[in-house]
């Protein structure tokens, strides 16, 4: 995942359009899900929970 899509923030910095979320991934997946989401490229991890 190269050159994704970003949107800035009124104070400038950037953040991409898409990122991994782990609302429906169950607790013991979670760590494996998210170590393998960042080894693709994504820099924007939701982890908050419901």
């Amino acid at each position: 995942m190269t050159d994704q899509p970003t949107l800035t923030l009124n104070d400038d910095r950037q953040i991409p359009q898409l990122g991994f979320g782990t609302w429906q991934i169950d607790q013991d997946d979670a760590a494996d899900a998210v170590k393998t989401a960042l080894e693709a490229g994504y820099w924007l991890v939701d982890t908050a929970a419901i």
